[in-house]
C-alpha cells in the first residue's frame, strides 16, 4: 500500500510527536462524524466530541507549549523541535481539522430538516420572523445581557472562556449628548439621565480624568445630578422594535444631558475612530462585547409546523438585535466569537499549607489566564478581529474561523432530541455480570471465586451493590477507597458517607489534582469528612490515578478482606459510556497488596515488598520492561514471543524503545491504542513486527490490558495506568495480574476480537497517518464492540437458566 504524501511528522525521528498524534485521534473521532452510513444522531455525537476535544486540547497541550515559548525554555521531551515550530505545525493541522469539521457540521444540519429540526440562519427568515423574533428578544433574552465596553473599562472585564460571545463594532457620536470615554476613572461631574428603558443595560462608564468630558454613561445607568427632562414617550418600550438600527439623531434623545459648555479635545481619538458624521457631527467607532447567557437555551424554537419544528440560534439572534442595548449607536459589524484560555494550571502540593485553598485558588486562576485561541464566525468585519487578537494578545495563527456554528457541542443536546430517536444507534442495555449470575450475594462469590466486570457490557451495579451491602453489613470493619472522577450524584459516596455513618472505619483518597475535577473533588471531600470519613489527599508530589476498594470483615472468627481493583474510575456515569474492566477478588495476596497500597497512602509505610501488584512509580515502568525482556528471552526463529496490548496512550520512550528492540529480536507486537501513539510501527530493521491499530466506536475504549505469551504459559495484566511518562513516572498506579484462568481466557478472546475487526478498526503507518480497515472481499464484517455485546447477552441469557446443582443435605449440628 503506497503510504500518504501529506506528512505532519518529521522524517527523521524514530517518535512521532505527541501532540500531533493526538490530532490524529480527533480525526479518527471525526471521521465517524463524517461517515454517512452512521446514523445521524451518532454523527452528531461524534461532532460534539471534536469540539470537546478541541477545547481541552487547547486550554492544556496548546497552553503548555505556549508558555513555554513565553518563558524561553526547550521542550525537553523526545521531540527534537522548537516549540514555536509545533505550534506552527499545530495550528496547519488543527485548521484542516476544524475545515473538515465544519463541512460536517453543515451537512448534518441540512440533514436534520429529513426529521422534522430545521436549524434556520437569521440572514434567511422573512421579515415577519424577524419582527416576531426582536419580540422575543426585548421581552426575554434583553433583561438578562450584559454588553461591555471593553476598551473603555478598567480594568478590562473578564470574557469568559469557552462561552459564546457578540462582538459588535459601533458608531459612537461624539456630540454633547453622547460620548463614550476612555477608562473607567471617576465619574463626570455633570447630570445625565438614562431612560428607565435602558437602565442596567449599558455597561460603558467612566471617563478620562484629563479630558472632563461631560455625558459620560454609568454602568447601572445612575443619575449624576444636574438637569433632566421628561421621558421621550417615543423611546419606551412599545416602539423600540420599531427602530431596527438605531441612529445617532433618533437614539441619542434617551440620553440627556445638561447643556453646559463642553470642550472636546480634536487629538483625543485616533484617526480610524475619529469621521465626520452625517449629522455635522464626529463620531468614533469601538467594540461592544455580549456574553451569551448560558442559562437560556441556545435553540429558541421559532414555529412548529406539524411534525417540524424551526430553530434560531441564541447568539444570532442577540446579534441581529443588539441594536436595542446601544440607543444612540449604530450597528456597523457583528460576529459571534469564543475564546480558549490556558488552563494548564500546576498545582504544587509541596508547598501547600491549605490543600482545598490552594485547589480553589488554582480554579479560579483559570478564568483570568491567558487567550490561546480565537473562534469567530465566518467573514467577520476586519476591525472586529483585529481589535479582539489586540485585546488577547494573539496572532493570526490563533483564530479559527467557522461558517457553520461555533462550539458544536450543542449537538450532544440534539442527538438527544425525540425526533432523532430512530436515527440513533439501537439501544444496548447492560446484562447481569457472566461471573455473577448464580448468586444473591456478592461477598459469598468473591470469596470463592474471582469476579470479573466488563462494562458498559455488564451493569455497574455490583460495585455499587457491593459497597452498600458493607456499608449496612454489621460484620464489616473498615472500607477503603480511592476516588478520582466520580458522577454528580454519586451512589459510591453515598455509601461511604452511610458507612461511616453506621460506625465503619471509613478511609477515601480523593484525589483533589484530578484535572478539571478539582471542584468537584473538593466538595466530595468536605461533604465525606463531614459524614465522619477520614479524607486524605495523596502522596506529596505524586497524583494518585489507581483505583482501588478494599473492603474489612469479620467472618467466622477471623479477618477477611475483598478487593475491587479497576481500570476505569468509579463513576457510574461513565461506566456507561466507557469500555473498562473491574475485577473483584478475595485472594489473600491481592488483598494484602492493597491493604499495604492504602497504608502506604495513609501513613509512614515504608513498602518492602509486594506479593502481585505493582504500585509504585519507576517500579511500574521497571516491572513493564521486565515482561518484555522475558519475552525477547523466550523468542526464537521457531518460537517468536508475543506481546498483545490495548490501552489509550502510548508515549514513554523507554518503552517505545524496548517495544523497537523485542521487535528487533523477532517478538511480534500488537498495540490496540485509542488515542496518543508516538510509535512508529512497520519500519524495517526497527519496527517490523510491530502491528498498531485504532477503535472508533460507540463506547470509549478505556481498559488497559496486558497480554505476555511467556514461553507458552501466557500472563495477562490489567492496569489503570498508560504508557505516557506521567503515569509510569509520576502517579500511583497499579498493576494487578489477572490470576483466574476462567477469566484469563476470556479476556484472550476478547483481544482476538479487538485485533479482527474490520468495521471500525483503522491502522497506523510509519509517517503517522491512519487508514481505515475493510473487510476483504468474502471477509466476515467483524465489529468488535457489537461481537462483544452479543457474547455478553448470549452468555447472561445461557445463565439465566443455569443447569441444576445437587448440593447434599446436613444434619444440623447439636448444640
Amino acid at each position: 500500500m503506497t503510504l500518504k504524501q501529506k506528512k505532519y511528522f518529521p522524517d527523521n525521528s524514530p517518535y512521532i510527536l505527541r501532540d500531533l498524534s493526538w490530532l490524529e485521534f480527533n480525526d479518527r473521532v471525526m471521521q465517524e462524524g463524517l461517515n454517512s452510513q452512521l446514523p445521524l444522531g451518532e454523527r452528531l455525537r461524534f461532532l460534539a466530541i471534536v469540539s470537546s476535544n478541541l477545547d481541552e486540547y487547547f486550554k492544556v497541550r496548546v497552553a503548555s507549549a505556549k508558555q513555554r515559548v513565553a518563558s524561553a525554555s526547550f521542550c525537553s521531551s523526545f521531540e527534537e523541535i522548537s516549540d514555536q515550530d509545533l505550534l506552527k505545525k499545530i495550528s496547519l493541522r488543527s485548521h484542516q481539522l476544524v475545515q473538515e469539521q465544519t463541512e460536517g457540521i453543515l451537512a448534518c444540519m441540512k440533514e436534520l430538516s429529513e426529521y422534522g429540526i430545521n436549524l434556520l440562519r437569521y440572514q434567511e427568515l422573512s421579515p415577519k420572523d424577524k419582527k416576531y423574533l426582536r419580540t422575543i428578544f426585548e421581552t426575554n433574552i434583553l433583561p438578562v445581557l450584559t454588553p461591555m465596553a471593553v476598551e473603555d473599562l478598567s480594568p478590562s472585564p473578564l470574557l469568559p472562556s469557552l462561552q459564546l460571545h457578540v462582538a459588535l463594532w459601533l458608531r459612537i457620536p461624539v456630540t454633547t449628548e453622547n460620548h463614550f470615554n476612555k477608562s473607567a476613572s471617576s465619574p463626570p461631574p455633570v447630570s445625565q439621565k438614562i431612560s428607565p428603558e435602558t437602565e442596567n443595560e449599558i455597561s460603558f462608564s467612566g471617563e478620562d480624568e484629563k479630558s472632563k468630558i461631560p455625558g459620560a454613561i454609568s454602568r447601572k445607568g445612575a443619575k449624576t445630578g444636574g438637569k433632566t427632562k421628561k421621558k421621550n414617550p417615543e423611546n419606551s418600550n412599545e416602539n423600540l422594535g420599531k427602530n431596527k438600527k438605531t441612529s445617532s439623531k433618533k437614539g441619542a434623545a434617551l440620553l440627556e444631558v445638561s447643556q453646559t459648555s463642553l470642550e472636546l479635545n480634536p487629538n483625543e481619538f485616533s484617526e480610524a475612530q475619529k469621521h465626520d458624521g452625517p449629522s455635522d457631527s464626529s463620531y468614533m467607532e469601538k467594540l461592544a462585547v455580549i456574553p451569551v447567557p448560558t442559562h437560556l437555551s441556545r435553540l429558541v424554537m421559532l414555529s412548529e409546523e406539524g411534525n417540524a419544528a424551526n430553530y434560531v440560534f441564541l447568539e444570532e439572534i442577540i446579534a441581529e438585535n443588539a441594536d436595542l442595548l446601544f440607543p444612540g449607536c449604530e450597528v456597523l459589524a457583528s460576529a459571534i466569537f469564543r475564546i480558549t484560555r490556558d488552563e494548564d494550571v500546576i498545582i504544587r502540593d509541596q508547598e501547600m499549607e491549605d490543600m482545598t485553598k490552594t485547589i480553589r485558588d488554582a480554579v479560579l486562576s483559570r478564568k483570568r489566564r491567558n487567550a490561546v485561541r480565537l473562534e469567530i464566525s465566518a467573514k467577520t468585519d476586519p476591525r472586529i478581529e483585529r481589535k479582539l487578537l489586540e485585546m488577547l494578545s494573539l496572532t493570526d495563527a490563533d483564530v479559527y474561523t467557522n461558517s457553520a456554528l461555533l462550539d458544536a457541542t450543542i449537538f450532544f443536546e440534539l442527538a438527544r432530541f425525540p425526533a432523532l430517536k430512530k436515527a440513533c444507534y439501537e439501544d444496548w442495555p447492560a446484562v447481569h455480570a457472566y461471573d455473577l449470575m448464580e448468586t444473591d450475594n456478592i461477598m459469598e462469590t468473591v470469596a470463592t471465586r474471582d469476579v470479573m466486570l466488563f462494562h458498559p457490557y455488564e451493569k455497574f451495579d455490583p460495585v455499587i451493590e457491593l459497597l452498600q451491602t458493607a456499608a449496612e453489613d454489621p460484620d464489616v470493619l473498615a472500607i477503603k477507597q480511592t476516588l478520582y472522577r466520580t458522577s454528580g450524584d454519586s451512589s459510591i459516596v453515598k455509601a461511604l458517607k452511610k458507612a461511616a455513618t453506621n460506625g465503619k472505619e471509613v478511609v477515601v483518597l480523593v484525589e483533589l489534582k484530578a484535572r478539571f475535577d478539582e471542584a468537584q473533588n473538593v466538595e466530595w471531600a468536605l461533604q465525606l469528612e463531614n459524614a465522619g470519613c477520614h479524607v486524605i489527599y495523596g502522596v506529596v508530589g505524586l497524583k494518585t490515578h489507581a483505583k482501588a476498594m478494599l473492603i474489612v470483615r469479620r467472618q467466622h472468627g477471623r479477618i477477611q478482606r475483598y478487593v475491587h481493583l479497576s481500570t476505569g474510575n468509579y463513576n457510574e456515569k461513565t461506566a456507561k459510556l466507557y469500555s473498562d474492566i473491574g475485577l473483584m477478588t478475595a485472594h489473600p495476596e491481592i488483598t494484602a497488596d492493597v491493604a499495604a497500597f492504602f497504608n502506604l497512602l495513609t501513613g509512614y509505610s515504608e513498602v518492602v515488598g509486594w506479593n502481585r501488584l505493582t504500585v509504585e512509580p519507576f517500579r511500574l515502568k521497571r516491572r513493564f520492561l521486565e515482561l518484555i525482556d522475558r519475552e525477547i528471552d523466550f523468542s526464537s526463529p521457531e518460537h517468536p514471543g508475543r506481546i498483545r496490548m490495548k490501552l489509550n496512550s502510548l508515549e514513554d520512550t523507554d518503552m517505545i524503545n524496548k517495544l523497537y528492540e523485542a521487535s528487533q529480536h523477532g517478538v511480534k507486537i500488537d498495540i490496540n491504542v485509542r488515542g496518543i501513539c508516538c510509535l512508529r510501527p512497520g519500519i524495517p530493521g526497527l519496527s517490523e513486527n510491530i502491528h498498531v491499530r485504532s477503535i472508533i466506536d460507540r463506547y470509549l475504549e478505556h481498559a488497559r490490558i496486558f497480554e505476555f505469551l511467556n514461553g507458552g504459559h501466557p500472563e495477562l495484566y490489567l492496569s489503570s495506568a498508560d504508557w505516557m511518562t506521567r503515569n509510569l513516572e509520576r502517579r500511583l498506579e497499579i498493576i494487578f495480574p489477572v490470576l483466574s484462568p476462567v477469566i484469563r481466557h476470556r479476556l484472550s478472546n476478547m483481544l482476538d476480537i479487538y485485533f479482527a475487526d474490520n468495521v471500525k478498526a483503522q491502522i497506523l503507518y510509519p509517517d503517522g497517518h491512519w487508514e481505515k480497515v475493510f473487510s476483504e472481499a468474502g471477509e466476515e464484517p467483524i465489529r468488535a464492540q457489537q461481537m462483544i455485546y452479543e457474547e455478553c447477552v448470549a452468555n447472561s441469557t445461557a445463565s439465566a437458566h443455569p443447569p441444576l446443582r445437587y448440593i447434599p443435605l446436613r444434619h444440623k449440628e447439636k448444640d
